[in-house]
């Protein structure tokens, strides 16, 4: 017997078609496309300019720290707008993010010290992680259809009211494995 699983069924699913430049969407597609576009920018650029930056500001043992503050930054930035999205307007957290990455650059490059920049850079993450779920979070909402009910939502890899039984089984498998070679 073939189980048919909720991915298996929502590939089947006939593909939804939205112009996302239509009048009513072009502002917000444009919008969402340069905000990301802006933080993968800032990415880049950060890595470049790294090597000139540690020689002016010195503390060469904190020059890692840079980029794990930012990281650890967006990972709970991520959690705490992934929290507050059905509790509140969408503009809310999206405005929100964009403000801490946004004054998380001002004070960036303004710093006077490693440590500054550290705490600037953490700002920014948290800006960041709460762009990406917002923005997502947008998007999805400003395509959905009434017609289509709890179907797959259609961006960011989510689904709605659908269980993927297989994924426990897959997780058991995997941390069982991971146990046996663990080093003691």
């Amino acid at each position: 017997m073939v189980r048919m699983t909720a991915s298996a069924s929502a590939a089947s699913a006939p593909a939804r078609k939205a112009d996302l430049f239509a009048p009513g969407l072009r502002g917000l597609t444009i919008g969402l496309v340069s905000t990301i576009t802006l933080v993968a920018l800032e990415s880049l650029a950060i890595g470049t300019v790294m090597p000139a930056v540690a020689d002016e500001l010195g503390d060469l043992p904190l020059f890692g720290w840079v980029y794990t503050a930012f990281f650890l930054g967006s990972l709970i930035g991520i959690v705490l707008a992934g929290g507050v999205l059905d509790r509140m307007p969408l503009q809310r957290p999206f405005a929100v993010g964009l403000g801490l990455f946004g004054l998380g650059l001002v004070i960036g490059g303004l710093a006077p010290t490693m440590p500054v920049l550290i705490a600037a850079r953490f700002l920014q993450g948290l800006g960041a992680g709460a762009l990406a779920p917002t923005g997502c979070s947008t998007s999805v909402a400003s395509l959905e259809r009434p017609d289509h009910g709890d179907e797959q939502h259609g961006g960011c890899g989510e689904q709605r009211h659908q269980r993927q039984p297989e994924l426990p089984v897959v997780t058991e498998a995997v941390a069982a494995r991971g146990h046996d070679h663990h080093v003691r």
